[in-house]
C-alpha cells in the first residue's frame, strides 16, 4: 500500500473534517521549505497516496538534483488524484504552471497546458515548459484527450441506439 508523504497529517484531517487550507498545498521534492504552506515532503524516488490533493492548488518544489524522469512520474501521480491547478517551481530558476482541472461532462481531469511563468524573473520558466509540453503522451499522460475520445464514444453509441 502506498503511504502519504511526510506531514500529510494536518491535511488528511483537514481533508476529513471537509476542509481545505486556504493557500496552495506545497510539496517539496527537495526537503524543508520556509513557507507558511502546509507542505508535504516528499522523496521523488517513492510512489505515494496522493488522494489528499483533490482540488486543491498544489505547487511542487523541485531542483535540478531530482532525475527528470522522476520528477515526471511525481507530477503524473499527482495531477492523476486531479488537483485544482499545479505549479512546478524550481527557486529561483525555473516556474512553470503546468495545468488546471477541467470539467469533462461528469468528470473531472486535470488538463495539463506548461507554461512557463514570470519569465523576467524565472527565465528558465520556458524552457523547462518546453521540456514538461515535450513529455505529454509519453511519459505525462493526457487524460483531457483520453476523456474525450471516450465521451464521443459513448456519444456515438447512444446516438446509435436511438
Amino acid at each position: 500500500m502506498t503511504r502519504y508523504p511526510q506531514n500529510a497529517e494536518p491535511l488528511v484531517a483537514m481533508r476529513q473534517r471537509g476542509e481545505k487550507p486556504e493557500s496552495p498545498v506545497l510539496v517539496s521534492l527537495v526537503g524543508k521549505l520556509e513557507f507558511p504552506n502546509l507542505t508535504l515532503i516528499a522523496r521523488p524516488s517513492q510512489a505515494y497516496d496522493w488522494r489528499p490533493l483533490v482540488g486543491l492548488d498544489v505547487e511542487v518544489f523541485a531542483s535540478h538534483a531530482v532525475p527528470f524522469g522522476e520528477l515526471l512520474r511525481a507530477l503524473a501521480d499527482i495531477a492523476a488524484v486531479v488537483p485544482a491547478s499545479m505549479v512546478l517551481t524550481f527557486p529561483r530558476q525555473a516556474r512553470v504552471h503546468c495545468g488546471d482541472w477541467t470539467q469533462v461532462s461528469d468528470f473531472r481531469l486535470f488538463d495539463w497546458f506548461p507554461i512557463g511563468v514570470d519569465l523576467v524573473r524565472y527565465p528558465g520558466g520556458g524552457k523547462l515548459a518546453s521540456l514538461l509540453w515535450a513529455e505529454l503522451g509519453k511519459s505525462l499522460p493526457i487524460p483531457y484527450v483520453a476523456a474525450t475520445h471516450a465521451f464521443l464514444a459513448v456519444a456515438q453509441e447512444a446516438q446509435k441506439c436511438a
